[in-house]
């Protein structure tokens, strides 16, 4: 079980979001992981084409909700890494 094997270093369920990686890996340590997560959110939501949909479709829902936070998280991140 993954208990035994100590994989999972927090059982703080305020954590358990996906902005933060909640499982250790093998391969790869969670500042590792957590940038791979910031490139994967930034490379999607930030798409050319994404966004002009959001804007046609959706009204802005991206540039009033989603890139905010996205900026948030962002700040907090580089914080983190000073």
């Amino acid at each position: 079980m993954n208990l035994s094997k100590n994989l999972i270093p927090t059982f703080d369920w305020r954590k358990y979001t996906t902005l933060d990686p909640v499982m250790k890996l093998k391969n790869f340590t969670s500042k590792q992981i957590s940038r791979m997560l910031q490139k994967a959110y930034l490379s999607f939501y930030l798409r050319p084409t994404y966004l002009i949909k959001d804007l046609i479709l959706r009204r802005g829902f991206i540039f009033r909700r989603a890139i905010p936070r996205v900026l948030d998280f962002l700040k907090v991140k580089i914080s983190d890494l000073q």
